[in-house]
């Protein structure tokens, strides 16, 4: 009897399964695992997961949108304004209108700091603002693209030294009012609004020469089109993109003829003196930047 179950026994060993067989083994032990319980819950806390991050990449890409947006408007709102029936623009980088019931709040896109208004007043309200304010400075600014009133009111204010104001005619008895506030926009970045302005269905005059003006008090010439990279009490740096070698000399021309004594020449610096010997600048051109160096002989330390 033992002999015939160890027959068997040896028999059975002799059996193995083929390598397909094999496999329809595994697959059958593989899905038995899925479906059961523990299985299930793992597979849907996977999904769950996925869900969710999906859900946040979604949250995440939606408010670089939204940023991309608001900030893309307002780069479009700088580059065109309105105020009541007046459409205008000008090459003001980083600024942008905000409406309001009289006209616009100009903002840093950046900050949202306020560096200016534009509105439309009458001439009566012109003349009542000019005549009780403290303006020192009045001069009509000749071949910017419209007939244009600057006067320059001192404010003595913590962020505000100087308010510019500008009148344009835009119809009979009614001008566009602007006013930017310096420091919050340096004096070059004010000009070039000026000097770039476009109002619709009014053709500007097309001034392809180069414009000049003093910024602020100063008794100092600067060409308009500078744009400010880094500016203090003795020295101010601007770069001048459309500024040649030509440009330069055309501009110290200009100075000398605008009674600054020319001192010397020194590695390609110019040196120049006021007419009253108070203040004195030198001037260098490098590539496409123009730096001045300010010094004052006469001021008491």
């Amino acid at each position: 009897m033992n002999k015939h179950f160890e027959d068997q026994w040896k028999a059975l060993k002799q059996v193995k399964p083929t390598n397909h067989e094999k496999e329809m083994i595994q697959k059958r032990i593989l899905k038995s695992i899925q479906e059961s319980p523990t299985s299930r819950s793992q597979n849907w806390s996977f999904q769950w997961k996925s869900i969710l991050a999906t859900c946040v990449l979604f949250l995440v890409l939606g408010y670089f949108l939204f940023i991309f947006y608001n900030e893309n408007n307002e780069k479009q709102m700088a580059n065109k304004m309105n105020i009541e029936n007046v459409q205008f623009s000008w090459e003001l980088e980083n600024v942008y209108g905000k409406k309001t019931e009289n006209g616009l709040n100009l903002h840093l896109i950046d900050q949202q700091l306020q560096v200016g208004k534009v509105h439309q007043v009458t001439k009566a309200e012109m003349n009542q603002m000019v005549n009780h304010s403290p303006m020192y400075v009045r001069k009509e600014l000749k071949k910017f693209p419209y007939q244009t009133m600057m006067y320059i009111e001192h404010v003595k204010m913590i962020d505000v030294q100087l308010r510019y104001h500008f009148f344009i005619p835009i119809m009979k008895g009614q001008f566009m009012h602007i006013e930017f506030d310096y420091p919050k926009l340096d004096h070059s970045e004010i000009y070039n609004a000026i000097a770039t302005i476009k109002i619709k269905g009014m053709d500007p005059y097309q001034h392809d020469e180069t414009l000049y003006v003093q910024h602020g008090y100063s008794n100092l010439i600067y060409p308009v089109g500078l744009k400010p990279m880094s500016i203090s009490t003795s020295k101010q740096v601007y770069r001048w993109n459309d500024g040649s070698s030509l440009d330069l000399q055309a501009y110290l021309r200009i100075i000398e003829e605008a009674n600054w004594n020319k001192k010397e020449t020194k590695n390609d610096s110019y040196i120049f003196i006021s007419k009253d010997g108070n203040e004195e600048v030198t001037i260098k051109m490098e590539g496409n930047t123009i730096i001045y160096e300010f010094n004052y002989p006469n001021r008491e330390e």
